[in-house]
C-alpha cells in the first residue's frame, strides 16, 4: 500500500464510479481498477459493494476511508510546514526609514512578530547605499501627497513652545508672532529639517537656529527645557511625550506633510510585499 493508491481510493469513493475517477485522474479505467483490486488484496478484502452501476463502501471500507483521509490532510499539513520552513530561511526584510521613526518602530516590532521566520533588517542615516543595505523599503515624507510612494499618513506641522511660553495660551501663531524666536531643529539631512525649511521659505521666513540634533527626543526636551521652539509634526511624533509642549497651528501657512512608503523594485520581494499589505491596514491615508 502507497500514498498514490490511497488518493486513487479517496478519489474513487468522491466520484462515486471507477469511470468518473479514472477520468478525473487522467488515468485509465482498467489501470485504476488493477489499483483498486490490489489495494483490497493488501488490506485483506473488498472495500466496496457494487450497487448497479456505481460503488459504495462498506464497512472496511468506511475504515479505509477514514484513516486514509486522516493521512492525506497528515501529508499536506507536512507539505504545508515545509513550504513555510524554505520561505523562513530565505525571507528577509531592510526598511530605510528617513522619516517618522517613533511612529515605525512599534508597527515594525508588531509586524515581526506576526512574521517572526521574517529577518529585517533597519538603516538609517545613510548618505550611500551598498549592496549590503541597499533597502527593500523606504519611509520617507514629503509635502506633496503625489510623488512616488504610496501615501500612509497625512499630518500637520505645529508650532512647539514650552507650556511657561508667552505664545502657550494660543491655539495659532502667525510668523510674526514666532519670528524672532530661537529655534531648535533636526540636522540638515533629515527630511523634516528640508520639508520644514521649504514652508519657511514659502512664508519668507529665515529661523534664527541657535541649536540642531539627530535626535527627536532631544529636541523635545530641549524645548521643554526653554532653550527655544521648534515646529514638530503633530502625529508621528505623538508616542513621544508632549508633556510640557503646547502645539500651535501655523496660520501664515498650511503646512502639511505626508509619510509616504517607497518600494525599491517594480517586482518587490515576498517580505516586503507583505508588509505593504499590513501597515496598509494599520494605517489609513486621510484623504
Amino acid at each position: 500500500m502507497d500514498l498514490l493508491q490511497l488518493k486513487y481510493f479517496c478519489r474513487i469513493v468522491s466520484c462515486g464510479t471507477v469511470t468518473q475517477a479514472a477520468r478525473e485522474l487522467h488515468v485509465s479505467q482498467p489501470a485504476l481498477s488493477s489499483m483498486l483490486r490490489k489495494l483490497e488484496k493488501d488490506l485483506g478484502g473488498s472495500l466496496f459493494v457494487r450497487d448497479g452501476r456505481g460503488i459504495r463502501l462498506n464497512r472496511r471500507g468506511q475504515i479505509v476511508f477514514s484513516y486514509a483521509q486522516k493521512i492525506l490532510q497528515t501529508l499536506s499539513e507536512l507539505e504545508e510546514e515545509m513550504q513555510k520552513l524554505d520561505v523562513s530561511t530565505s525571507l528577509s526584510l531592510t526598511i530605510e526609514l528617513k522619516a517618522a521613526s517613533a511612529l515605525m518602530i512599534p508597527i515594525i516590532q508588531a509586524f515581526q512578530k506576526k512574521y517572526p521566520q521574517i529577518q529585517i533588517t533597519l538603516i538609517q542615516n545613510t548618505e550611500t547605499s551598498s549592496p549590503r543595505n541597499k533597502p527593500d523599503l523606504i519611509i520617507t515624507a514629503s509635502r506633496k501627497k503625489n510623488v512616488s510612494g504610496i501615501p500612509l499618513l497625512r499630518e500637520e506641522l505645529v508650532l512647539a513652545v514650552p507650556q511657561n511660553h508667552r505664545l502657550a495660551g494660543k491655539d495659532t501663531a502667525a510668523v510674526e508672532d514666532f519670528q524672532n524666536e530661537d529655534f531648535i531643529m533636526l540636522s540638515k539631512n533629515k527630511v523634516l529639517r528640508q520639508i520644514t525649511d521649504e514652508y519657511c521659505r514659502r512664508m519668507h521666513f529665515s529661523p534664527r537656529i541657535v541649536l540642531e540634533s539627530d535626535d527627536i527626543g532631544m529636541v523635545k526636551e530641549l524645548i521643554r527645557s526653554g532653550f527655544g521652539v521648534s515646529v514638530i509634526p503633530e502625529k508621528s511624533w505623538a508616542d513621544l511625550s508632549h508633556k510640557g509642549l503646547k502645539k500651535l497651528h501655523i496660520s501664515s501657512c498650511p503646512c502639511i506633510r505626508y509619510i509616504l512608503l517607497q518600494q525599491t523594485t517594480e517586482q518587490p520581494n515576498e517580505a516586503a510585499s507583505l508588509f505593504v499589505k499590513e501597515i496598509r491596514s494599520l494605517l489609513i491615508t486621510e484623504k
